[in-house]
């Protein structure tokens, strides 16, 4: 009887005294959001009482019949000082979460740009921000595997995903735009700085969204649909096929590498998609697979107290069939965000697709001009160029400091409210359109437009055909076209690789943005 008792009484311990599990987001390490309530969520045994004690404020809620939890935190102060978190339940410590920080969190989103390590940035423009990391104590970022994707929404996110301290250690590990941003962000503010990283290389945005979105477009939801009949088809045998031929194609691949290492020759190219072994539960590759990239990555930590996001994305949008739907999805993707952090006013912060010209299938002209006019539509969305920063070979730029830099300078005015001055290029405001002339007013930003060589990369619609003007005149922040015949229309920089007609600049050394516009 004695035994039994014992039994029982440990039994009833362990049913007082469940595990709480929270999602790794909620770590050592960690970097809480400043001025505004702070959400910190998990599971634990149902109906248990739950504590949470950090920065001298203790919040207590009850688990529901199904374990799940939350409450907030009042709004925290900036603070550089490690501090712990303690959660409780039923009166027990199950997690005690170190080395704590309060500043500000931004999310970092997109595809391969964002997911760039400085590590990728030739050594000769990363040397310097190396050598200076161990000074960034205070920048950290929560890194997840890239890769993972999920059927359904996670709790979690991928196993290994932790906090990580900016130094020489971790430098390479860190997204370059996302560290540069944070670097200069940390230095303004005096405050640290948290990256939650989620990028992936090649998504489309489809990848980003959830179920219920899909089902708001037309485009969107005819994608979805089909992507369910297509998993609808995808038998075993279907699914063994593609992975015998990953397998051999990966074997004759090693098999050539080591050839051209015994005969002293060149590797043979490389393309890492073809590397990318097949999943049993999509029929597409993963970076074409709509909504499991959301389920494994921003599920886990959607709510999540925020600054705002850090958008880098469209190259996977830019072809034929999707780039006519861009600006709809990307305003689909960002509402989307903002009601799942129930912020209708989260920022977003996002690029311009940079000058790219080894991709001629691509449309990315017309996918800067959707990116411009969501950015004039929705509040609190706000675009920095990227057009002169391009290269013609590579998708991925190596100025990502420059370009970081510059997101950081339209958070500090925009967002934080603390920068003056200008922080965007010149954007065309209006055509005037008088038979064979026309006059362009912009949108300067305080700025000056100012002339670098002669004037270039601009073309006018005459006659249903799109060719050069007879006169371009730059003259009080305006410029004045002309031609032989009736103008119908006028662009600038409307090409995939735009970077050498970048002829126009405003005096703080930004470009001025591409344009395209047909007479009404």
């Amino acid at each position: 009887m004695k035994e039994l008792t014992l039994l029982l009484f440990a039994g009833l311990t362990t049913i007082a005294y469940a595990k709480i599990d929270m999602p790794s987001l909620f770590s050592d390490n960690m970097i809480l959001q400043r001025d505004m309530p702070v959400k910190i969520w998990g599971k634990a045994d149902k109906n248990a009482q739950i504590n949470v004690a950090f920065a001298s404020q203790n919040k207590t809620t009850t688990a529901d019949n199904n374990g799940n939890w939350s409450l907030f935190l009042d709004k925290l102060d900036k603070s550089a000082q490690p501090r712990e978190m303690q959660i409780s339940e039923n009166g027990k410590i199950q997690k005690n979460f170190k080395n704590v920080l309060v500043g500000e969190v931004w999310i970092l989103g997109g595809q391969s740009n964002m997911a760039y390590f400085c590590n990728e940035m030739p050594l000769e423009y990363r040397k310097h921000h190396y050598e200076n990391a161990d000074n960034m104590k205070n920048v950290r970022q929560f890194t997840m595997n890239p890769a993972i994707i999920a059927e359904t929404p996670q709790f979690h996110c991928t196993k290994g995903a932790k906090w990580i301290d900016a130094n020489k250690q971790n430098f390479n590990k860190f997204s370059a735009i996302g560290y540069f941003f944070a670097e200069k962000i940390s230095r303004e503010l005096d405050v640290p700085v948290g990256l939650i990283y989620t990028p992936r290389g090649a998504t489309s945005m489809m990848c980003w969204l959830p179920v219920e979105a899909c089902y708001k477009t037309p485009s969107t939801k005819k994608r979805w649909e089909k992507f369910l009949k297509a998993k609808a088809n995808f038998t075993d045998e279907k699914y063994q096929e593609r992975l015998d031929k990953y397998n051999k194609y990966v074997a004759d691949y090693k098999r050539q590498v080591a050839e051209a290492k015994r005969l002293n020759k060149p590797k043979p190219k490389y393309y890492w998609y073809k590397h990318v072994k097949p999943l049993r539960f999509t029929p597409y590759v993963a970076t074409d697979t709509p909504v499991y990239f959301w389920n494994a990555k921003i599920a886990p930590i959607a709510t999540m107290a925020t600054r705002g996001v850090l958008w880098y994305q469209g190259c996977s949008d830019a072809h034929k069939g999707a780039y006519e739907h861009f600006a709809d999805q990307f305003e689909l993707l960002v509402s989307t965000w903002r009601n799942e952090w129930k912020n209708e006013q989260l920022p977003f912060v996002f690029v311009q697709l940079a000058s790219y010209g080894e991709r001629e299938t691509s449309n990315f002209q017309d996918v800067r001009i959707a990116q411009m006019k969501v950015a004039q539509k929705l509040k609190n969305c706000f675009i920095t160029t990227a057009v002169d920063l391009g290269e013609f070979n590579n998708i991925h730029p190596k100025y990502k400091d420059i370009l970081a830099y510059r997101m950081a300078d339209v958070a500090l005015r925009d967002v934080y409210k603390t920068k003056t001055g200008t922080v965007y290029g010149a954007i065309c405001k209006n055509i005037k359109y008088n038979a064979n002339n026309v006059e362009i007013s912009f949108d300067t930003d305080g700025s000056n437009i100012v002339q670098r060589g002669e004037l270039r990369g601009f073309e006018i619609l005459e006659n249903g055909k799109w060719g050069k003007p007879t006169s371009v005149k730059l003259q009080n922040n305006k410029l004045f076209i002309t031609s032989q015949t009736n103008i119908d229309g006028v662009r600038y920089l409307h090409k995939n690789w735009a970077q050498p007609d970048v002829c126009l600049y405003s005096t703080n050394n930004l470009p001025l943005f591409p344009f395209y516009e047909l007479k009404k």
